[in-house]
């Protein structure tokens, strides 16, 4: 029991990669667009690295 309750501590990695997608497309990086809603609440709830 005890382990479950260390592990909760833990951070996820989510790494999103779409190979046909350009980055100034979405609306995280300012592109007027309404369909990546959900790329987007993850970019504003979560870490963005624009220079990796």
């Amino acid at each position: 029991m005890n382990n479950i309750k260390e592990n909760n501590n833990k951070m996820n990695l989510l790494i999103i990669m779409p190979d046909q997608m350009r980055a100034d497309y979405l609306g995280c990086y300012g592109h007027s667009t309404k369909g990546t809603k959900n790329i987007d609440r993850l970019a504003t709830e979560g870490l963005k690295f624009d220079n990796c």
